[in-house]
């Protein structure tokens, strides 16, 4: 019998296929993903699943994102975050008047940024929620008006964090 070179019978992988489910101690599957980001950098996801069947179907989801040029997984950056970058960003751009932007700018400083909503997640934020922060600008002793202002701009926030897809 001629020994000759040993032959690799596994298929090899296309780019961004992942890796085949791997069982970690803790009995849950995991499946790497690598990808480039739109700034250029190669970036590696993994997804977990409790059999090797639900990990693949995360990790089609994960790679049907990025087909579709978005993030892998959702940015997690707060409500209050993102106000102090609209604040510096698309309200200084806007065209308001000097006095609107400052009230604006005080409004999302004080009572989104200041308030528990702006602790919350940004794309785990519900309407009950906002609902709820309503109640408590009523209960800070808030006039209506200052309410309503503040709304104002908590829907210019989110209407700037929709259009921006965080």
């Amino acid at each position: 019998m001629q020994k000759g070179p040993a032959v690799n019978t596994t298929r090899r992988r296309g780019n961004s296929e992942g890796f085949d489910p791997v069982q970690r101690a803790d009995r849950r599957c995991q499946v790497h993903i690598r990808h480039t980001d739109e700034d250029g950098s190669n970036r590696r996801h993994s997804v977990y699943g409790s059999t090797a069947k639900r990990a693949r179907n995360k990790a089609a989801v994960v790679r049907a994102r990025l087909r579709a040029n978005l993030p892998a997984k959702d940015r997690k950056i707060t409500l209050g975050e993102f106000t102090s970058e609209w604040v510096d960003s698309a309200l200084e751009a806007s065209d308001r008047k000097a006095t609107t932007k400052n009230l604006h700018s005080t409004m999302a400083r004080t009572q989104i940024n200041g308030a528990k909503i702006g602790a919350r997640p940004l794309g785990k934020l519900r309407p009950s929620q906002i609902d709820g922060w309503k109640v408590e600008l009523k209960d800070r002793g808030l006039a209506e008006s200052s309410i309503r202002t503040a709304y104002t701009v908590l829907r210019a926030v989110l209407v700037t964090a929709v259009g921006e897809r965080r």
